[in-house]
């Protein structure tokens, strides 16, 4: 696995089916031409500034002005805790620990938004590549959720953000393969025309770099399933597989790329099916087979 799996959910066919959703949103918005966003002169992320090092309590400003756009939340009593010591202390190490604290926090809680703000104030005032992929995977991890997703402004000032973090982080490390993965993501995800080519040759470039990551190739199989390129998807999840025999979500969506090709009914689909249906790891990825094989009756 990469290093976004310090910011980012678990890898897995619900990820992937959101990140399926979100594509094909934005080729629909694309064609029909209805993003109507605005440009916006690009502020600067990361990299630690007289503002961040002057503050000293709670958040920075930028943090303040960031969350300010975000629905109210009630936070649970023990990030309450967290925020109010964070508010009192100027020691910057019990800062730095009370930041990641609350990063965990809200990300474990699935509040990816909130956890950005807090993952922002991190990276910059300490921009190492971690801190910065981090914060940025978590900027985009945050435009699945329903509210930023119904929100342009937010939805594209985080989107900057993601995009913003991540570039910079691949400036200092530019063979990071999560750093590649994630800003190919956010510029897919981005709703911006001409990114989202962008993304798929970030996401090309890891594969071609190493043809054994198998969550670069998982994702150019999707992104290829979203356009249509059921073949391309087909040779993508099979490359997966090769790599991860076991790989439970490439089986089932190699079984759902051969159903979208017309060989619903063959035998690869049904023992590909069948093999996800009667595991018991993932009970939802087998009720999704299961429901697959329903179809071809």
């Amino acid at each position: 696995m990469s290093q976004t799996s310090n910011s980012a959910p678990t890898f897995g066919w619900q990820h992937a089916s959101v990140i399926a959703i979100g594509l094909l949103v934005f080729v629909l918005l694309l064609l029909a031409d209805k993003t109507n966003l605005k440009d916006e002169a690009e502020e600067p992320v990361g990299g630690a500034t007289a503002e961040v090092e002057a503050t000293v309590k709670g958040l920075t400003t930028k943090g303040k002005e960031l969350r300010a756009m975000l629905s109210p939340v009630t936070p649970s009593e023990e990030i309450n805790s967290l925020e109010r010591r964070l508010e009192s202390t100027e020691d910057s190490g019990e800062r730095t620990g009370l930041l990641q604290q609350i990063v965990a926090g809200y990300r474990e809680a699935g509040q990816y938004d909130q956890a950005a703000v807090f993952a922002s104030v991190i990276a910059d005032s300490d921009p190492s590549p971690k801190n910065l992929i981090v914060a940025g995977a978590l900027f985009r991890n945050a435009n699945t959720l329903p509210a930023l997703q119904a929100d342009t402004t937010v939805y594209r000032r985080f989107a900057d953000k993601a995009i913003g973090y991540l570039e910079q982080a691949l400036r200092m490390a530019p063979d990071d393969e999560g750093a590649k993965i994630e800003l190919g993501l956010a510029y897919i995800e981005s709703r911006q025309p001409g990114r989202s080519m962008q993304g798929i040759s970030k996401l090309v470039e890891v594969v071609d770099a190493n043809p054994q990551n198998t969550e670069a190739l998982f994702y150019l199989g999707s992104f290829s399933m979203d356009t249509g390129q059921f073949e391309k998807a087909e040779g993508r999840y099979r490359q997966v597989l090769t790599a991860e025999p076991g790989n439970l979500q490439a089986k089932y969506m190699l079984g759902i790329a051969l159903e979208a090709k017309g060989q619903g009914a063959s035998t690869e689909f049904k023992k590909l099916m069948t093999e996800v249906a009667e595991q018991e790891q993932d009970p939802e990825l087998a009720a999704a087979a299961k429901s697959a094989l329903n179809r071809t009756k």
